[in-house]
């Protein structure tokens, strides 16, 4: 079993392609699948800016069920300046818009029981936060899903196709341009 989890772990290393960021994310994986519990996993994860000078700063409220993306996702917000929040799921992601006022989202277009173009939909009447599109469907999916939350007039920051690297996460949450 150490085998076989050694090469999934080499595997989701090489797909994720952010360096040492996964590196605890790799042990912790190593363990579930050894039989350990996955601990501290939660429907809402946090993390507090490191407020590094000249970082842009804000909150961003993420959401996609893989909890090992969200958390690389989650790490690199925080490298960035970013207070961050997970969400595994869609209906406590849809709670914190109001009361944590994000100042962007990060949507993964693939979700159990529902869609992130269905989420865009339910994110316009609620929130101005820029939005990332995240997945890791085909451009021309990408592309579809980033003009149907302009066309429903949400401020955009860009696509994040997955597999994805650290600096793309930076330059999506650092650029201030309207999208």
């Amino acid at each position: 079993m150490a085998v076989a989890s050694n090469a999934i772990n080499s595997s989701l290393a090489r797909m994720l392609m952010v360096g040492p960021l996964w590196t605890p994310l790799v042990a912790q994986r190593t363990a579930m699948l050894n039989g350990a519990p996955f601990r501290n996993h939660h429907k809402v994860r946090s993390a507090r800016p490191i407020g590094r000078k000249g970082m842009p700063g804000g909150r961003l409220l993420i959401l996609d069920d893989d909890p090992t993306v969200g958390q690389i996702l989650l790490m690199s917000a925080q490298a960035s300046g970013f207070e961050a929040r997970l969400c595994l799921e869609v209906q406590p992601f849809l709670d914190a818009l109001g009361p944590w006022a994000p100042t962007h989202l990060a949507i993964d277009l693939t979700l159990p029981g529902t869609t992130g173009i269905e989420v865009l939909r339910q994110v316009a009447a609620a929130c101005q936060a820029r939005i990332i599109i995240c997945s890791g469907v085909g451009p021309a999916e990408l592309d579809a899903a980033l003009r149907e939350a302009r066309s429903l007039g949400l401020s955009t920051a860009g696509v994040l196709p997955k597999p994805f690297r650290l600096a793309a996460v930076r330059e999506l949450l650092a650029d201030p341009g309207a999208g």
